[in-house]
């Protein structure tokens, strides 16, 4: 074996003990994230479930810490296994807090929604109507100037579930409104989405921030430590949407760790994408406050 080869073989072994290590670290039990002075803006990322504030949490991170966003992470279902809701609601808490973000869950304060699921939205109309309302007045309410939520084919049914139950609130809310506008921010975890536009490049800390509040949801990383493989899906974000996002061919985004998004205009009942973008840490996010 060559020296060279034998260097490649160290970095992938000692990536691998790393990775090992990391399985001993400390789960999270809340380092509360810095206050801020928020200001009249404020986004709602729908969460499918516990944990995805965290794993999908990178752009509300940054609008929050840059910009005062008001960052309210609306729990759409607290999971399916009924024994696991009331643990699965205090792991939330404590996430929220580490991200700083405000925790609002829609419906029954036990559960969560229910049924956020094509097969409900499609065989049982009256259900997904009552669902449609409740999340329509929910915006009503909180007029967030953004919204985040899955791309309508993110693989998990509670996902794609998720993404149409806004869509669909937004559209009736354009029916009794035909001037609100709001920028819609689409995530992917499960799936990845055939036409992204915006790559989110964040800092090393807040990485750690992330992950740190994913590991709060103790009761689900203890079976599977899924949270310590996050920093290898942000590279991989840098990677694909270096090309993707960036353009074919480009140079590779100079980005440490990246989320992946699609950003769009919501207006007159349908999505616009914006222009491909790629941020970095150091980019500013101010002009999205002036888009809408």
């Amino acid at each position: 074996m060559s020296q060279e080869l034998q260097a490649y073989e160290k970095f992938v072994n000692d990536f691998l003990t790393l990775h090992k290590n990391a399985e001993k670290l400390p789960l999270g039990t809340a380092s509360a994230a810095p206050a801020i002075t928020a200001g009249p803006d404020k986004m709602l990322l729908f969460a499918p479930h516990p944990d995805d504030e965290g794993i999908i949490g990178a752009l509300p991170l940054r609008l929050r810490q840059e910009e005062n966003v008001e960052i309210i992470s609306v729990g759409v279902t607290l999971g399916s296994n009924k024994d696991r809701q009331p643990g699965r609601k205090a792991e939330l808490i404590k996430a929220c807090e580490t991200l700083g973000f405000e925790l609002l869950i829609p419906g029954n304060q036990d559960t969560g929604l229910e049924a956020v699921n094509p097969a409900n939205r499609n065989n049982e109309p009256a259900q997904w109507a009552e669902k449609v309302t409740l999340i329509k007045e929910l915006i009503k309410e909180h007029k967030p100037k953004y919204i985040l939520i899955p791309h309508d084919n993110d693989f998990n049914s509670s996902h794609i579930g998720t993404h149409f139950l806004v869509i669909d609130a937004l559209k009736e809310l354009s029916k009794e409104d035909a001037s609100y506008k709001t920028i819609v921010f689409e995530s992917e975890f499960w799936g990845i989405m055939e036409t992204p536009n915006l790559l989110i490049g964040i800092t090393a800390a807040d990485e750690a921030r992330l992950i740190y509040s994913v590991s709060a949801h103790t009761g689900e990383v203890e079976r599977n430590p899924y949270h310590i493989k996050h920093p290898c899906r942000m590279h991989d974000n840098v990677l694909r949407a270096s090309e993707v996002v960036g353009g074919q061919g480009g140079a590779g985004a100079a980005i440490d760790f990246g989320m992946i998004y699609r950003a769009s205009i919501f207006a007159n009942g349908t999505l616009t994408a914006l222009e491909n973008t790629v941020l970095s840490p150091e980019d500013s996010l101010a002009f999205y406050s002036e888009l809408v």
